[in-house]
């Protein structure tokens, strides 16, 4: 009797060790799933970058425009940016200028006096 009764306990923690069994067609539909969704997911991600590229130069991304209109179409806001680019940089260079010649050490000092000595 107490030979059977290790051989019981024997076998009981042999299932425990033993892995639970695994669903195969749930499995499998679950890595579909989630391919499925990886794949979706990176086409989705290049249409929004493609999509945000079109309209940084300008277009809309709903019409139809090659990509030489969608550039002569965002020259005019590209002159805009590189004026008011140029106009800060004025101001930096006059502020300098006239920190370099009072002397001057307040930032807002420094300020007044580019601002009375800018040339645009």
């Amino acid at each position: 009797m107490e030979i059977y009764w290790e051989r019981d306990y024997v076998n009981e923690s042999l299932q425990i060790v033993d892995p639970p069994e695994i669903n195969m067609p749930l499995f499998c539909f679950l890595v579909f799933l989630c391919v499925f969704r990886l794949i979706l997911s990176l086409i989705l991600a290049y249409y929004i970058l493609v999509l945000a590229a079109v309209r940084i130069e300008g277009g809309t991304g709903w019409e139809k425009m090659s990509g030489i209109e969608c550039s002569l179409n965002s020259i005019p806001k590209k002159i805009q940016e590189l004026q008011l680019k140029l106009l800060n940089a004025k101001h930096l260079l006059a502020m300098f200028e006239a920190t370099k010649l009072r002397g001057v050490t307040s930032s807002s000092a420094a300020a007044s006096a580019a601002i009375s000595h800018t040339v645009v």
